[in-house]
C-alpha cells in the first residue's frame, strides 16, 4: 500500500486495490475494525468505472482480485456486531453485492454503447475527449513509474511532483467531460456505468404487500438479502459457495428436465433439498417476509436456474 501511494496517489486504482487486498487480509486475521477502515476507503475507488480503466492490462487478473475484495467486504459486512454510526451494513453490503452482479455485463454494454454513440455526432464527441484522456492519463503515468523505478539518489523530485499535478489536472479534466456527459446524455451513462442499487431506492418500487429477495453466489458464502416495503432489511449468509450451490441447484433440477419417455422415468423430486434450501437461504430472512405475498427475485449464478418457488418452507414427503 506504502508503495503505491507514493508512487502512483491516494486516489489511483492500484492503491485502493492494495488497500482492499490489506482490509482482507485483515478481516481474515479477526482485525474487524482495521479492515473496516482499509475497506471504506478502497471501495469507493474500485467501483468507480472511470478508475477502473486507467490500465487496462491484466482485466480478467483485475476482476478476480476485485471479486476477492467484493466478497471479503460483504463477508465481513455480514457478521459486524457493532457499525459506525454512518453505516447500515445490511444495506453497505446490498449495494456492494448489486455492484459485484453488475459487472459480469457491464464492460460488454460499454463497449456497445460507445459503439451506438457514433450515431451522435456530440456524444461521440465527448466520449472521444473523455477516452483520450484517459490515455493520456496511463501515458502519464508510465513516465511517472520510469521515473520513480530509479535508484533513490537519481530520483527527481520536481519531475515527480510535476507529473502527479498533471495528473491531478487531466483527472479533473476528465471529471468534468464526464460530467457533461452525464448531464446531457444520462442515459448513455446509465448504461456504460449503472449505478448499484440502494435498499431506499428498492423499498421505494414493490407495491405494499411485496418484498424483494436478493441473493449474492460468492466463492465460499451466499449472502441473502429481504427487503420489505418498509422496514429494515433482513441480512444473512449461509456456508454455501457456488460449487455447492450449483450442485443443489443441479440436483432439483433433474426432476424438471428429466428427458423422460414415461412418467416412471421421471425422477422423484428432491423434497428435502428443496427444504433445505430454503432453511439455509431464506429461513434466517424470514422476518423481511412475512409481510408479502409476492416476491421479487434478484438470483445470482446457478440460483438463476432454480423458480424460488420449488422451495419448501416445510419438512414434507
Amino acid at each position: 500500500v506504502d508503495m503505491r501511494r507514493e508512487r502512483l496517489g491516494e486516489r489511483h486504482y492500484d492503491t485502493a486495490e492494495a488497500r482492499g487486498l490489506l482490509g482482507t487480509a485483515l478481516a481474515q486475521s479477526g482485525r474487524d475494525d482495521a479492515a473496516l477502515t482499509e475497506y471504506r476507503a478502497a471501495i469507493p475507488i474500485l467501483l468507480q468505472v472511470s478508475r477502473q480503466n486507467e490500465d487496462e492490462g491484466g482485466l480478467v487478473d483485475r476482476d478476480k482480485r476485485l471479486q476477492l475484495i467484493l466478497e471479503g467486504y460483504i463477508d465481513l459486512l455480514s457478521r459486524l456486531k457493532t457499525a459506525p454510526a454512518d453505516l447500515n451494513p445490511a444495506a453497505e453490503a446490498f449495494r456492494v453485492a448489486d455492484a459485484a452482479r453488475a459487472r459480469g455485463v457491464q464492460r460488454a454494454l460499454a463497449a456497445s454503447a460507445a459503439r451506438a454513440s457514433v450515431g451522435d455526432p456530440d456524444l461521440a464527441n465527448l466520449v472521444r475527449q473523455e477516452q483520450d484522456a484517459q490515455k493520456q492519463i496511463a501515458a502519464q503515468f508510465g513516465l511517472l513509474s520510469n521515473l520513480m523505478s530509479g535508484p533513490a539518489d537519481q530520483q527527481d523530485p520536481v519531475a515527480t511532483r510535476k507529473l502527479r499535478e498533471n495528473i491531478d489536472k487531466l483527472r479533473d479534466a476528465r471529471a468534468a467531460l464526464r460530467g457533461e456527459i452525464e448531464r446531457r446524455f444520462p442515459e448513455y451513462v446509465s448504461l456504460i456505468d449503472p449505478r448499484p442499487s440502494t435498499v431506499a431506492q428498492v423499498q421505494e418500487s414493490p407495491r405494499p404487500r411485496e418484498a424483494l429477495i436478493s441473493t449474492y453466489v460468492g466463492t465460499r458464502k451466499t449472502y441473502v438479502w429481504a427487503v420489505p416495503k418498509s422496514g429494515p432489511a433482513g441480512f444473512s449468509s449461509a456456508e454455501l459457495g457456488d460449487k455447492q450451490i450449483a450442485q443443489m441447484v443441479a440436483s432439483l433440477r433433474k426432476a424438471l428436465e428429466p428427458n423422460a419417455n414415461t412418467l416412471g422415468d421421471i425422477p422423484a423430486f428432491d423434497l428435502r433439498l428443496a427444504n433445505q434450501l430454503y432453511v439455509r437461504l431464506l429461513e434466517p430472512v424470514r422476518a423481511g417476509l412475512q409481510n408479502a405475498d409476492s416476491y421479487l427475485i434478484v438470483p445470482h449464478k446457478a440460483l438463476g436456474q432454480m423458480p424460488f418457488g420449488l422451495l419448501l418452507t416445510k419438512p414434507a414427503r
